[in-house]
């Protein structure tokens, strides 16, 4: 509750106290001081994304029966 991390592919990662900075005016993403509090973040977020599970409202049999229709409903990959 007191950390706010975010994570930018190809960009420094940014982090913000929550408690001593409520309005996020003060990344601390590149602070020294910080480094374990952010590789503690980036760790939580590498295990949420990991681990969670992707839910679709299909059932698997209506999912195969769409799959693989791209060309009988006009779209054409790679087709020059």
């Amino acid at each position: 509750a007191r950390w706010k991390y975010i994570y930018w592919p190809r960009h420094q990662a940014q982090l913000f106290d929550l408690t001593n900075d409520p309005g996020e005016l003060n990344d601390l993403g590149g602070d020294t001081s910080h480094a374990a509090v952010r590789a503690d973040m980036r760790d939580r977020l590498l295990s949420w994304m990991a681990l969670r599970r992707n839910r679709v409202t299909l059932t698997d049999g209506r999912i195969e029966a769409s799959t693989g229709k791209a060309k009988e409903r006009g779209y054409l990959f790679g087709v020059w």
